[in-house]
């Protein structure tokens, strides 16, 4: 139960960098120079992305309603110093590679409109 927490956590905060994205974009002056179906399709996208967030939301929700009903396992124990650093490096790692798949999007969106 402790993993689908972590797991739901993780998939929501992708899903909210993508939104920040999407929405950094669409008020970006690329955004307005594009096609009418494009610019319709990103918005589309983005709604999905809005919606996606808040089933995440709902689900962590419920999950960590069942961790506190069945097993009494939640708040987990507060990590110590090691454990603290070592997340921080690998939060840091993610929000790294999300930069990353960002810019490799937008690399791919403009080659798309050259060709």
């Amino acid at each position: 139960a402790l993993a689908d927490s972590a797991s739901c956590r993780q998939q929501l905060l992708n899903v909210e960098a993508d939104i920040a994205t999407a929405r950094s974009f669409s008020q970006s002056l690329t955004f307005s120079s594009l096609a009418d179906d494009i610019k319709s399709r990103t918005l589309q996208d983005l709604a999905q992305l809005e919606r996606q967030r808040e089933e995440l939301k709902a689900s962590r929700d419920q999950i960590i309603h069942n961790l506190i009903k069945d097993d009494n396992s939640w708040p987990p124990i507060p990590l110590s110093d090691s454990q603290d650093k070592e997340l921080a490096k690998h939060n840091q790692l993610l929000k790294d590679v999300e930069h990353l798949k960002v810019q490799i999007d937008s690399i791919n969106l403009l080659l798309r409109k050259l060709d």
